[in-house]
């Protein structure tokens, strides 16, 4: 695998070929493991295994070590349940769980419009709207970013851990207290539900701002390549 692997990368360069080199998710894994570390790839995707002795030491002691995290193949971390991180289980869960009520909230609308006859409340499209894009769409995709993004090294600076909780809380508690004011206006008309609504509305537009923020250090690509001269 190490002799293919290397053959590859040479035939890419001379003939600037688009290539992909599947391979299984047995034994396989030491060879290509080996392969990207030295390539400088392996530790594009995970800075914590870094290109020095304390590295190497890092990336042997996880894989195929005594105690391990990680097993004799290909690194599959990120294909089981029970392994996604608890931010990143909590944005997923609060997301369908958005969906599902923006989804009843959408068959009433539906059923009061076009069964009963009776246009509903105006406050109500929009709390549908906002529980199906904030609260479903948005906090899904928030979610698999924060769990697919190259992850950075916790000296790193860049990235924090406990402003990714607060806006995950930020924005599902702004959310929520929008479409439930949004749901009891047209009941209880007054000043402040109006205040109320306008200061989650505001919470959403912060704490999507702040996760923008957060995650702009690992969305990176990684150093281009030096041309070939051979």
């Amino acid at each position: 695998m190490n002799f293919v692997y290397a053959q590859l990368n040479r035939v890419i360069k001379a003939r600037d070929l688009s290539v992909i080199y599947i391979a299984g998710l047995g034994h396989s894994g030491p060879g290509l493991v080996a392969n990207a570390y030295l390539e400088g790839t392996y530790s594009e995707v995970y800075p914590d295994v870094s290109q020095d002795a304390a590295g190497l030491e890092r990336l042997f002691t996880q894989f195929s070590f005594p105690a391990a995290s990680e097993p004799p193949h290909l690194r599959r971390k990120r294909c089981y349940g029970e392994r996604v991180p608890p931010l990143v289980r909590r944005y997923i869960k609060t997301s369908l769980i958005f969906l599902v009520i923006g989804l009843l909230l959408g068959g009433y609308l539906t059923v009061t419009e076009f069964v009963i006859g009776r246009y509903p409340p105006r406050l109500f499209i929009t709390a549908h709207v906002h529980l199906l894009l904030v609260g479903f769409m948005l906090m899904i995709v928030m979610g698999v970013a924060t769990w697919m993004f190259p992850k950075l090294p916790r000296d790193s600076g860049r990235y924090h851990r406990g402003l990714a909780e607060a806006v995950y809380w930020l924005l599902t508690l702004s959310t929520a207290t929008r479409a439930v004011a949004e749901l009891a206006a047209p009941f209880a008309p007054s000043p402040g539900l109006r205040l109320v609504i306008a200061a989650a509305g505001l919470g959403q537009i912060v704490g999507a701002a702040l996760f923008v923020i957060n995650m702009w250090s690992r969305v990176r690509m990684p150093a281009a390549a030096a041309p070939s001269t051979r």
